[in-house]
């Protein structure tokens, strides 16, 4: 079936050494500039001491390791030169250790004397995985004595940056543009409100893991809601990773819990558990046992799992038969503490499965592709069949023909335009190619999108496809992080060049 699970990305540029991009064209006088922002333990200054291993880190509090409270993004961190002087870009050098915090979209703002209001000169948007140093040229070379760098999206809910400069440049202009908004911090309390029992020494394993190591399984027991485990990552043909998906906990010594508590990934629908079932055993050797099933809404509300007995485990086994995309996350797997006044039972002795029976199916509201308005160049049913679900159907572009010669017909580029009837976050797009021919299959392509109806649509992603493949091309399977504050409404996709 084609669906369109989401699409976000940016520029990539190929990993490498680190070497200054801009060394011959960045102002070097770091000393005299003066830096401040949100930070934590004053890591802000970090951002100009010209050692990459070295780097800013947003606010955030921990007690006995564990992470208590942070601040979320927008993420703000200002400038101020010994002068007024003219800037033609900037570059940003992730923190090198690891993904965490690394930028995915920010919007520069710059003030020609200190007394103005800054204003937005330059937006976009750093791909995921970007580790190398990245420049963003501006359209203009502006006069400014204060920049303001905002960070309004970024990996794992925090901000992080191991170097900032500012490219020189000449004849600069006043800059111009949206003023900047007023800013609040905002903070979040990460503290647990579920009474689980303690998970010190507790050892979690899953079926299926995305390749790198920012999703693991241990962070669904870290105490912290933002951070989750996924499984990995299909690609085009891939008939791995599909449901079901598991994730075992194995307790240092025998516990009794009273039910279990899944905690859905909080930032997108993708991966969230909509059936599942949940197994025990008594000892590390001991079979598994079934001891309940259960049906769960597609959205971001903690998942009780409660038994009617407190059960003595060793063991756990949570299965996710189904779930939102086919995919597998989880936030937070919290095991209730027993029940005063209840039987405590083994796995084996436990009877409350047989009472639940098999539960409905849980349904995704955004699969409904019957609402999607769609425009572009060909017959509206052939327009249809880009959403209905049949392979062997499939959009063609406008073309007219007398008997079988070709008369006239639309050239590339061609656009197709879809209108959700609400907003919605998106992860990836699926293209699924005609299936009996090459012809009309695409080979390059670029992706716009937009917020709403009243905002013109912005390339996010440009990209080849082998026209000899007729199997399925997955675009940009990512994280939505990047618009969590902007979920898309518009998309455009444009095939720039078709075989004939």
């Amino acid at each position: 079936m084609k669906k369109i699970l989401a699409c976000l990305l940016a520029l990539t540029l190929a990993m490498g050494t680190f070497m200054s991009l801009a060394a011959d064209n960045e102002y070097t006088d770091k000393a005299s500039w003066e830096v401040t922002g949100e930070s934590y333990q004053n890591s802000v200054k970090n951002i100009i001491d010209g050692d990459i291993n070295t780097y800013w880190h947003s606010y955030y509090e921990a007690e006995n390791g564990v992470i208590t409270a942070r601040h979320e993004a927008p993420y703000r961190i200002t400038v101020k030169f010994p002068d007024v002087r003219d800037i033609s870009g900037f570059c940003y050098t992730p923190r090198q250790d690891m993904q965490l915090g690394r930028i995915h979209g920010y919007t520069m703002y710059l003030a020609e004397n200190e007394t103005d209001t800054p204003v937005a000169v330059h937006t976009g948007y750093i791909a995921i995985g970007y580790k190398t140093e990245y420049v963003a040229n501006f359209e203009k070379t502006y006069r400014a004595k204060v920049a303001v760098l905002e960070i309004f999206a970024s990996e794992g809910k925090y901000g992080t940056a191991a170097e900032l400069g500012f490219l020189k440049g000449k004849n600069g202009v006043k800059p111009d543009g949206e003023p900047i908004k007023e800013f609040t911090v905002n903070g979040v309390d990460l503290k647990k409100n579920v009474d689980g029992v303690d998970l010190a020494g507790v050892k979690v394993s899953v079926s299926s893991v995305v390749t790198d190591n920012f999703y693991k399984a241990e962070n669904t027991i870290d105490g912290d809601k933002s951070t989750y485990w996924h499984s990995y990552v299909r690609k085009a043909g891939d008939t791995i990773g599909l449901p079901p998906f598991t994730m075992e906990y194995t307790f240092p010594a025998s516990t009794a819990i009273s039910g279990v508590v899944y905690v859905p990934r909080q930032d997108m629908n993708v991966g969230r558990a909509t059936k599942y079932n949940i197994y025990a055993a008594s000892s590390e050797t001991s079979p598994y046992v079934l001891i309940y099933k259960g049906a769960a809404t597609d959205d971001a509300s903690d998942k009780v799992a409660e038994f009617s007995k407190n059960i003595e485990v060793k063991k756990v086994k949570y299965e996710i038969v189904e779930s939102s995309a086919s995919y597998g996350t989880c936030a937070e797997m919290i095991f209730a503490k027993p029940k005063d006044g209840v039987d405590t039972v083994s796995p084996e002795n436990y009877a409350g499965v047989a009472d639940l029976g098999e539960p409905e199916k849980a349904t995704d509201e955004g699969a409904n592709k019957a609402k999607w308005v769609i425009t572009g160049s060909g017959a509206d049913d052939s327009l249809k069949k880009l959403i209905d679900g049949d392979r062997n159907s499939y959009w063609h572009s406008a073309y007219t023909a007398e008997g079988s010669t070709i008369v006239s017909r639309d050239e590339a580029p061609f656009r197709l335009a879809f209108t959700f009837p609400v907003t919605r976050e998106i992860s990836a797009i699926v293209y699924s190619p005609r299936q009996d021919l090459a012809t009309g299959r695409w080979e390059e392509y670029n992706i716009y999108a937009a917020e709403n109806d009243d905002k013109t649509p912005v390339l996010i992603k440009s990209g080849t496809i082998n026209a000899e493949d007729k199997n399925d091309t997955y675009i940009d399977q990512v994280r939505v992080e990047l618009f969590r504050k902007a979920a898309l409404w518009q998309l455009l996709v444009q095939a720039v060049k078709i075989p004939t």
